[in-house]
């Protein structure tokens, strides 16, 4: 027997295409932000934007971090960045994915509103 949760992910099965198309925008300014240090609102709305597409679009957190990593690599200057320094970056905005990814629904859990929409 399985048992259902209350707020189920959907299921929609999108292309690598498709979820290049649904994310790029938000990706993009995010990891712009990001290779210009600015670790704040700006990055944190940018993420939001490409997780909750993602999210609506029943895309697991791990093929999103995927993109993230490969547009990354695909910034001109990040590819002038000593690797040491963009690993870590990559590293910082990869969590903080992870946490807008899952911050609606752990607020359902715990029932604190999260930075996020909800």
């Amino acid at each position: 027997m399985t048992t259902q949760r209350s707020e189920e992910r959907p299921t929609t099965v999108v292309s690598r295409a498709q979820l290049r198309d649904v994310t790029d925008g938000a990706i993009r300014r995010a990891l712009r932000a990001a290779a210009r240090g600015a670790f704040d609102d700006e990055l944190r709305s940018a993420l939001d934007d490409a997780c909750t597409a993602a999210r609506d679009h029943g895309v697991p957190v791990e093929q999103l971090i995927i993109l993230l990593k490969e547009c990354w690599g695909e910034l001109p200057k990040t590819q002038c960045v000593v690797r040491s320094e963009a690993d870590v970056t990559i590293a910082r905005v990869v969590t903080m994915c992870i946490r807008v990814y899952y911050a609606p629904f752990l607020e359902n859990l715990d029932g604190v509103p999260s930075r996020g929409r909800s």
